[in-house]
């Protein structure tokens, strides 16, 4: 017990005026520290008075003084502070007091300040716990026969260790969820204690008072321990303490009874509008099967109440709008909404009701499913932003509980920011494009359709910005107080767009695939924030690194020119000036490395033979800022060593200079550079690097110091497509086998070969000159099937036959078409869909037939039969598909007059898919050498040379594959 509570204790005895033992808030009784030898467990008043006389006694000395400051040095740590000399009441319960104390006391009382180790505070809280606990203990079993001094003793300890326990959940603390629940558990219990002993009659008198955080006296009813009690319920993780709305309802039905019994004072018992809407608060948390039943009949019970309970308000019915969100019934939260608009009701809605709604909208919206999704809530969320604007203006801007705060324009704002990226996850799920768009917008075409609503939801948050303030300039909206909290405060907020709206509009179209001109719209944009900036001034508007790294981000993903990316980098150099030497607490105002990595994946975008050089001089560029201010934003990490390897992946000398680049990162790592240690996505970049540049060896060896619990498919899938480059078969079966053990007999399941893996594979073995290859290749396709008739192997194996198909392809097999023919008889038998890829192999391993006329009859059948059945699959013939039709007309006819009505024919059908690029052109003007056989097939004059692609309709090539080389790779 601590001393300050017996000096309550022992006031009867000693008398308000006399002499007290200097009190503190140590958690530790003063008594262990003093070595007294008094038993503080003690709970008689005869007790008290004897250990409150050895106290004064023991302070009067010398030897009690000198203990008396190591007390107070040694509980200057404390998480409650040093214990003060002036006597003072538990909880500041009566006396005048200083500003100094005050503060000082608000300090203490608030967890001790903003820079105590979490330690302490959670030692506080056990300390706390262990006091609560053993004082449930000592509750008297026969209230009717225990001591009125007792009693009165046992609740003022009783109440003060419910207010000490209700700081664990009051604001701005964060304890451990577990100790959070346990506590607001023995202060439920302490609770329950002082209610029984209300019902059986026990009066506890005269009590003192508290004082809030801003030194204003609030009485210690039951009414306001029972809200301390039910607001720590409502802020426990509803998972660990799943009856806890439960708990909360009966404290309230107990308290309502009491009142209805008149076993009470009305003002001690009648429960107040804040418990109610505490319990209201549990419900909505709550994850109980009837919560909305439960809270649908307190709110009922309100309504109809007649002085036991307190009429609802609007926080009431917010409570609920909650709990409709959260079970995400938003059609009944929309229902509950109109019903508070109604004419003189009781509690009408106010920003917080509004944003509600707007936030189960968006979560709808945003659903990871698609079948949980609603395009229409895009509508109805600004139907309801505009409903609550509608009302702030008519009210002449001078209704400040409808003002839209900057979450409820940010909602709406990131919404629409979402709105492409979510269309294209429906239309790849649904397949149903125009209904889709047909329910979210007419003019939905637009790539960046999201990106200009969410910029036109911007702009109107801004009007209406201009609207509000003009009209206070002018005097036709007076600031009239509004009580917040308990206190008045006059109202001089207005509507006030913030950076962080920018930022969002401006990565809404960096991402809608806009290119340069998404990247222009992201300069514009950050131009009007520092022209709103400078005209107001205000702190929210001022353009910080995040809005320069969106139009950094805009002009890297823009195309693949060198022009923006060099774009970019220049505003680097201009972050440079604004940012660099700036110092500030918040990270968000520094510069950083965020966009050193942007520049440098802007780089890492372009194909050329100095991007690497580009972005390694970034990266050098970050390492010299980083020794010029020692800013630990400034330092390299992961992310930028990666980026800059990426650069190197695909150049000759790519794997020597990414190994550098390794040992580098390593050499950082070891000197205190946590974030520069090397992640599983940059081993495998830099195998890739080393693969591609024929360090195949260099490739295995980092792949081999990695520890076996940290390996992915993906580090083997780069060793072996270096394997495949290099046409060894062997190895890459040989280390399919190790991914095969890792994951079955060792258990690191991230291990395990995909349809890649087996794909490279096969690839390995028909890319060598090993004559048992296609042997080899068709043994691994068999072991794929019977793994995936067990369901045991990849999801996916399209690509696997792809693979086999290509072997048998480019292999000198007489009978190739014949076998890969046999290929799709076994991908039906299996349930494998054929694509237009398996399809265009087959069209060319026919076109590359030889042999007697009869054979080629034969081969240009299949290549004619498979080109019908593309149609049958309902797949669609690609450029690839009639480049392999051209081949294996012109390799497979002999009859010149046939082959040119073939031709034509083809050609025309090409013509008329969108499927014609220069590839096909040069075929048939080499095939044909004379004049009138070409413009006999095609319509077009060779007397220019060969007719350019641009300069024909752009009809014919709408569907055109214009990458030569990619076609051959297919």
């Amino acid at each position: 017990m601590l001393p300050h509570l017996l000096v309550r204790a022992g006031q009867s005895a000693v008398g308000r005026g006399g002499a007290a033992v200097r009190r503190g808030a140590h958690p530790r009784p003063l008594f262990e520290s003093c070595n007294l030898g008094c038993d503080p467990s003690s709970s008689t008043p005869r007790a008290h008075h004897a250990q409150l006389t050895a106290t004064r006694a023991f302070h009067r000395s010398a030897v009690g003084a000198r203990e008396w400051k190591d007390l107070q040095l040694e509980s200057s740590k404390s998480p409650d502070g040093p214990p003060q000399r002036r006597r003072q009441r538990p909880f500041d319960a009566g006396g005048r007091n200083d500003r100094r104390d005050n503060d000082r006391r608000k300090y203490w009382r608030d967890g001790g300040g903003p820079n105590r180790p979490r330690g302490d505070w959670q030692s506080y809280l056990s300390h706390l716990e262990q006091r609560a606990t053993d004082h449930v203990r000592r509750f008297p079993s026969d209230i009717s026969s225990a001591l009125p001094a007792t009693l009165a003793s046992w609740h003022r300890t009783t109440v003060e260790l419910i207010m000490l326990l209700s700081k664990a959940w009051g604001r701005g603390q964060r304890s451990d969820p577990k100790q959070l629940a346990t506590l607001v558990s023995l202060a439920d219990e302490l609770l329950g204690n002082v209610l029984r002993a209300k019902e059986e009659g026990f009066s506890d008198g005269e009590r003192g008072g508290v004082r809030n955080q801003r030194g204003r006296k609030e009485s210690l009813s039951t009414e306001v321990l029972c809200q301390s009690v039910a607001l720590g319920w409502s802020r426990c993780d509803p998972k660990l303490a799943k009856d806890a709305a439960r708990k909360a309802q009966r404290i309230l039905d107990r308290l309502e009874g009491m009142r209805s019994s008149g076993e009470a004072t009305a003002k001690d018992t009648t429960p107040s509008s804040k418990l109610c809407n505490h319990v209201l608060s549990c419900w909505a948390r709550s994850m109980d099967a009837d919560a909305v039943s439960h809270a649908n009949k307190l709110l009922e019970r309100m309504s109809n109440s007649q002085g036991t309970l307190a009429r609802p308000d609007t926080i009431s019915y917010n409570n609920l709008l909650t709990l409709y969100a959260n079970r995400g019934d938003v059609d009944a939260a929309r229902k509950l909404l109109r019903r508070m608009e109604r004419p003189n009701h009781q509690a009408p809605p106010d920003v917080y009701s509004y944003s509600i709604l707007m936030n189960a909208l968006q979560r709808r919206f945003t659903a990871s499913s698609a079948e949980d999704r609603d395009a229409k809530d895009l509508a109805r969320a600004e139907e309801v932003l505009s409903q609550m604007t509608t009302r702030y203006e008519r009210s002449g801007f001078r209704d400040g509980t409808l003002r839209p705060s900057n979450v409820t324009f940010g909602t709406m704002i990131s919404m629409y920011a979402q709105a492409d990226r979510i269309l294209k996850k429906d239309d790849q799920y649904w397949k149903k494009t125009r209904r889709w768009k047909a329910e979210v917008a007419s003019d939905r075409d637009n790539a960046a359709w999201g990106a200009t609503n969410a910029e036109r939801v911007l702009e109107w948050m801004i009007g209406l910005s201009d609207r509000e303030r003009r009209s206070k300039e002018s005097g036709d909206v007076p600031e009239t107080p509004m009580q917040r909290d308990g206190a008045f405060h006059h109202d001089k907020e207005v509507i006030q767009p913030s950076s962080f709206h920018f930022v969002t509009v401006m990565d809404a179209y960096a991402k809608a695939g806009k290119g340069v001109e998404g990247a222009r719209q992201c300069e514009k944009l950050l131009r009007r924030l520092e022209s709103l900036h400078e005209k107001h001034g205000y702190p929210e508007l001022q353009p910080n690194p995040i809005c320069y790294g969106a139009v950094i981000d805009a002009w890297a993903k823009a195309d693949n020119e060198y022009a923006t990316a060099e774009h970019a980098e220049s505003y680097l150099d201009k972050m440079e000036e604004l940012f660099l030497h700036r110092k500030s607490p918040n990270p968000k105002e520094m510069l950083s490395n965020v966009v050193y990595n942007l520049v440098i994946d802007a780089w890492s975008r372009r194909s050329g033979s100095d991007t690497p050089e580009r972005a390694e001089r970034v990266l050098r560029r970050l390492v010299d800022k980083y020794e010029l201010t020692k800013s630990r934003f400034l330092r390299p990490d992961v992310i930028t060593y990666t980026a800059v390897m990426k650069t190197h992946v695909n150049h000759p000398d790519g794997g020597r200079k990414v190994l550098k680049l390794l040992d580098e990162m390593n050499a950082q790592y070891k000197e205190g550079n946590v974030k520069a240690q090397p992640d599983s996505m940059t081993l495998a970049v830099a195998m890739d690097a080393c693969a591609k540049s024929g360090l195949t060896e260099e490739a295995e060896r980092i792949l081999w110091e990695v520890d076996d619990s940290k390996k992915t498919n993906v580090m083997f899938n780069t060793i072996l497509a270096g394997y495949k480059t290099e046409g060894r078969g062997n190895e890459a079966e040989a280390l399919l086998r190790k991914m095969v053990a890792l994951s079955d007999e060792a258990g690191w399941k991230r291990c395990s070969p995909d349809g890649i893996s087996y794909a490279l594979c096969i690839e390995a073995w028909g890319n060598g000159k090993d004559p048992n290859r296609v042997s080899g290749a068709m043994t691994l396709l068999d072991e794929v099937i019977d793994l995936h008739k067990k369901r045991d192997g990849p999801v996916s194996i399209d690509s696997i036959f792809i693979a086999a198909a290509l072997c048998l392809a480019e292999s000198d097999y007489p009978d190739r078409e014949h076998r890969i023919l046999d290929l799709f008889v076994k991908m039906e038998d299996i349930g494998c869909e054929p694509s237009v890829v398996s399809f265009n192999i087959l069209i060319k391993a026919c076109g590359k037939a030889d042999g007697d006329e009869m054979a080629k009859m034969d081969a240009l059948w299949i290549a004619t039969s498979a080109f019908d059945s593309l149609a049958e699959a309902g797949l669609k013939a690609d450029s690839i598909t009639y480049v392999g039709m051209m081949h294996a007309v012109i390799n497979l006819m002999d009859d010149t007059k046939e082959k040119v009505d073939t031709l034509q024919a083809f050609f025309r059908r090409c013509c008329d898919d969108g499927c014609l690029n220069e590839w096909i052109l040069d075929i048939l003007a080499g095939a044909l050498p004379e004049e009138h056989q070409f413009s006999y097939v095609t319509g077009l004059s060779q007397k220019k040379g060969t007719p350019k692609l641009k300069s024909l309709p752009a009809g014919w090539r709408r569907r055109s594959s214009e990458d030569r080389a990619r076609s051959e790779d297919r």
